[in-house]
């Protein structure tokens, strides 16, 4: 009988043990972890421009040709023109002298006469432009940064008749 009691008893040990064992494996871990990752780079997008690229325009509109005024005007952007930057993102403009420029100032021209015009980047018209001169841009919307583009013309007494036009470069940099 202790021959029986002994082989019972190991029989009963080894059967616990691979109780515990099985146990354990049944209770190892099931879940890890691993990471999920994005980097979003600072910069700006346009969208919704068609080529060749036409930001808007700075219309003084249509004038007496004897006149003494100084006309202001905003840049209207090209409908469906949209700049979007990241959040933050430090963004400077810089705008050329155009077609006419001569002697650090932007002309309107006619094809034989010039009109001296300049550029803003505030409504107040206080803060000018100088030709290729980087200004520092604020923005509160990211999803729909606009161009602080004004402008002044000044008519001073009697002008050829004509329409006076320049194209202007606008170039964006962060």
């Amino acid at each position: 009988m202790a021959k029986s009691f002994r082989r019972s008893a190991w029989l009963r040990g080894v059967a616990a043990s691979l109780a515990c064992g099985l146990a354990t494996v049944a209770m190892a871990a099931t879940s890890s972890t691993f990471r999920v990752t994005a980097a979003i780079m600072p910069g700006c997008r346009l969208s919704g421009a068609n080529s060749p690229l036409q930001w808007g325009v700075l219309d003084f509109g249509t004038l007496p040709m004897v006149s003494r005024d100084r006309l202001r005007t905003s840049l209207q952007t090209s409908p469906g023109l949209k700049l979007m930057c990241t959040p933050g993102v430090s963004l400077q403009m810089s705008v050329n002298g155009g077609l006419n420029a001569h002697r650090g100032q932007r002309h309107l021209h006619n094809g034989t006469h010039d009109l001296a015009y300049q550029l803003y980047d505030d409504a107040g018209l206080t803060r000018p432009i100088a030709i290729d001169q980087p200004v520092s841009l604020n923005y509160d919307r990211a999803e729909d940064v606009r161009l602080p583009l004004h402008a002044a013309l000044l008519v001073s007494g009697v002008v050829p008749a004509g329409v006076y036009q320049d194209v202007l470069t606008v170039t964006l940099s962060w």
